[in-house]
């Protein structure tokens, strides 16, 4: 890669690493992950205190995986980092220095939401993958419908999970740009991921099952296959997601060149 973003790539990459909060992240990832494995090992306890005919009923739950309940963590630790990621700058200053050396606005935004987005789809895809691996291990032989299938059919559910990470931190860096406050951005990822759903509580029918559809928390269910069926399909999900990336970047991208530092 050549050009003025392929020169604002490393210095960013840099910057995210010098973050004093990048190692907190790391510890809260892990921490994702350990949790996974918590949950794993409930769950067999559970399995192993069940009735037969109970845990007919559990086994048969296509919804009781791992994933499923810890996805929304590594969402809202990954929507902080992207946050911080910019109000960390504006808090200390140095998004004076930064534009300074790279005047165009434009470019600066673009390599940090670059370096956020692979950060955050790679961090989903391997701390899913791993969790699958050491909640299959813990399992074992105890027949849950989420663990039924082989490893290839999961591949594109963790894909859809490394997504949604990446969907998340970048609304993050989003809405950090347009506020330039950490606990706003950090309130607005809040309300995004979980103040949102009460939305669709107020709203008549039909109109409040699409809107639902259309929330972080169910496109994130639909494109990991957690929900097999919904009222949007994957290319569906995909659009609502771009549609999510095109309001907050783009508007924060018209924000970062319209405002001074």
């Amino acid at each position: 890669m050549t050009g003025p973003l392929a020169d604002v790539l490393p210095s960013e990459w840099l910057k995210i690493r010098s973050l004093q909060s990048s190692r907190y992240f790391l510890a809260a990832t892990a921490g994702v992950w350990v949790l996974g494995v918590a949950v794993a090992v409930m769950w067999a306890r559970f399995w192993d205190g069940l009735r037969p005919g109970e845990q007919s009923v559990v086994a048969a739950d296509p919804d009781a995986t791992v994933g499923v309940a810890t996805l929304p963590f590594l969402q809202l630790c990954f929507g902080i980092f992207g946050v911080l990621v910019i109000t960390a700058e504006y808090g200390s200053g140095t998004i004076s220095a930064s534009l300074t050396a790279v005047p165009r606005r434009r470019v600066l935004f673009a390599g940090k939401a670059v370096v956020v987005g692979i950060l955050a789809f790679t961090a989903g895809i391997v701390v899913m993958t791993l969790t699958y691996f050491a909640s299959v291990l813990i399992l074992g032989d105890r027949p849950f419908a989420g663990y039924a299938a082989p490893f290839t059919d999961e591949i594109p559910g963790l894909f859809g999970a490394g997504l949604s990470v990446a969907v998340v931190a970048l609304a993050g860096l989003g809405v950090g740009t347009l506020l330039r406050s950490t606990a706003g951005g950090l309130s607005a990822v809040v309300a995004l991921l979980y103040l949102a759903e009460m939305l669709p509580q107020i709203l008549p029918s039909p109109w409040n099952e699409w809107v639902r559809a259309l929330l972080l928390p169910h496109l994130t269910e639909r494109i990991t296959g957690a929900v097999p069926d919904g009222l949007l399909s994957i290319p569906g999900v995909l659009a609502a997601f771009a549609a999510y990336l095109l309001v907050t970047l783009g508007f924060a991208t018209s924000h970062l060149n319209r405002r001074d530092a």
